[in-house]
């Protein structure tokens, strides 16, 4: 039996340059590791022994600004405003200035956490009868991820200068003799630009609350393979593994699908004529033909076969050689003995079938 754990933490402080809570980019972020491994190996006999690897870990990153909990009320808004925001998401509305090095275009009020858990079980059986090493295994691999990111829950505003300006700011010219107005004056004069509009990376005039996904997927592999020593100088491998790679599902069944046959529920006039149906709609998971959590559909369809053999020409010479099915029609990757990756693109015509078949030669 063998057991590991393993714990990684790591904290960046905030910087916060004027000491008002307003950080420089972003605030503190909290990264956590924890990872649990526990390996089971039985000898049921000489020609027979069992392994079971079971493994568990989680991933938790956190970034909290340091206004969180803000009271929106401060600022004369309805107190309903703090129930539709969550604490670790409401922070003071950041006015956005277009001056460069601005730290209220930045992210110094995003919030951002990732819980990600992975559950894994693994068992194997090798068993050993004459010239043959039989080696048959499955895996189950469970993946769970909670996620939420925002810059601006309780709202963003820019002031670009256009309500002081005579036409405009961007429309200025020497011919036109128009003034540009001056951003902070707006500010002072509580107008901001009409939104959405986009300073760098964030919207303003606009209030983001994301959805709190908790999405969930289910890995399932099954293999077997054979290592067949014909003689003293040829040994052949010979494998299959069959692969369900279970798709994202939502704890709160909010993906969506698109479904090209049904009649389109917002837009008409498709064929010319007004009120004349669309055909294509976007519709949620759970309605529909879709009767499922998943938007997409499970690949019951993956069969991976490989076929390897090695050749002695002597004591002192080993070709060994592989001959795998690929799944991949873009970029093919293969491992040599010696655990040197090596890659094979569409340029070779042995490898450009969307589901081709290679072969390779590694020298030892």
């Amino acid at each position: 039996m063998f057991a590991r754990f393993t714990y990684f933490g790591l904290l960046d402080l905030p910087t916060n340059p004027f000491n008002t809570g307003l950080c420089n980019d972003r605030c503190a972020e909290d990264y956590h590791t924890k990872a649990l491994a526990i390996d089971f190996n039985h000898v049921f006999s000489p020609n027979i022994i069992g392994d079971l690897n079971i493994s568990a870990s989680r991933f938790i990153y956190l970034r909290a600004p340091l206004l969180a909990g803000y009271d929106l009320t401060a600022l004369g808004w309805p107190s309903s405003y703090n129930s539709e925001v969550p604490d670790i998401m409401r922070t003071p509305p950041t006015p956005a200035f277009p001056f460069p090095g601005d730290v209220g275009k930045s992210q110094g009020n995003s919030a951002i956490g990732d819980h990600n858990t992975q559950y894994n079980v693994s068992p194997s059986m090798t068993i050993i009868h004459g010239k043959h090493t039989f080696q048959v295994g499955a895996q189950w691999e469970l993946g769970l991820d909670n996620y939420y990111q925002t810059n601006i829950a309780s709202g963003a505003f820019g002031f670009s200068g256009g309500w002081t300006s005579n036409i405009g700011g961007s429309n200025c010219t020497t011919a036109n003799g128009c003034t540009a107005g001056f951003p902070f004056a707006d500010f002072l004069l509580g107008l901001a630009q009409s939104g959405p509009a986009s300073f760098v990376n964030q919207t303003e005039g606009a209030a983001q609350v994301p959805a709190q996904t908790a999405g969930r997927q289910t890995y399932r592999g099954f293999y077997g393979a054979d290592t067949w020593k014909v003689n003293t100088k040829l040994t052949l491998n010979l494998g299959l593994r069959y692969e369900l790679p279970g798709t994202w599902s939502d704890r709160y069944n909010r993906l969506s699908y698109w479904d090209p046959t049904v009649t389109n529920a917002t837009v008409t006039g498709c064929n010319g004529t007004p009120g004349s149906p669309c055909l294509g709609d976007a519709l949620l998971v759970g309605n529909g033909p879709n009767t499922s959590r998943n938007n997409l559909p499970l690949d019951y369809k993956e069969f991976s076969p490989r076929l390897g053999f090695a050749y002695s020409w002597d004591q002192k010479n080993s070709h060994p050689w592989r001959l795998w099915h690929l799944l991949d029609p873009e970029l093919h990757l293969f491992q040599s003995e010696s655990g040197q990756r090596c890659s094979q693109s569409c340029n070779h015509a042995f490898l450009c079938h969307p589901r081709s078949w290679g072969v390779a030669e590694f020298n030892s």
